[in-house]
């Protein structure tokens, strides 16, 4: 059985610190606000881990634990996503953006095609996918190179951007996922306006198509 006492006095906030707490078969990381908080907290999680509360009664103490804190106080879990996208290069050195559609996030932005690394999906299996979906064409992973890297909170989360050089593709790329087509070369990519993990990979591109 497990007893909790309610405290009875002021809150310390200098007193705050995270502690980080692995939960069977929930998982969760939480901020203490007092050392009477913090008992509490590491009375629930080493009964939980121990076995000393059911596993049905696991989820109600998980909710204990949350009561005790604001809900800004509470971490993800996956924190992060793995995007990657493609920048399709022509033979003059001009590279592919889409608009992204009407009623989506950062409707109307210019971007490099591609889209989220999904569970179990190496990145270039991914964009593969991705460049098939989009635009009706198909890329052997072969011909995707590493370029370079963005990084930037979106939704709620952080963004890691892959962006991978592609020179050579079969078919021709279709806006079946956005609302336009468009190619520039990356001086003119500097007057379209961009999601923010975008723009700044335009001169890294520049100097990638040059060399």
């Amino acid at each position: 059985m497990l007893i909790v006492v309610e405290a009875k006095v002021p809150m310390a906030p200098t007193m705050a610190r995270k502690i980080s707490a692995r939960m069977s078969p929930y998982s969760t990381a939480v901020a203490a606000r007092s050392s009477l908080m913090m008992l509490k907290i590491r009375r629930i999680v080493f009964s939980c881990r121990r076995g000393f509360i059911a596993p049905d009664q696991q989820a109600n103490s998980l909710a204990t634990v949350k009561r005790f804190l604001p809900e800004s106080a509470q971490l993800q879990k996956n924190p992060t996503m793995i995007v990657v996208a493609a920048a399709l290069a022509d033979p003059s050195g001009r590279v592919l953006l889409q608009r992204r559609a009407p009623g989506r996030a950062m409707a109307g932005l210019w971007e490099f095609p591609g889209g989220k690394v999904e569970a179990g999906e190496l990145p270039e299996e991914a964009l593969v996918r991705e460049l098939e979906e989009e635009l009706g064409i198909v890329v052997d992973p072969a011909d995707l190179i590493p370029a370079c890297f963005g990084s930037a909170p979106v939704e709620g989360r952080h963004m890691i951007l892959l962006v991978y050089l592609c020179r050579s593709w079969s078919g021709e790329p279709l806006p079946l996922d956005a609302s336009e087509l468009r190619w520039l070369r990356p001086s003119e990519m500097v007057a379209a306006d961009m999601p923010p993990a975008d723009a700044p990979l335009i001169a890294l591109l520049d100097r990638l198509l040059l060399a």
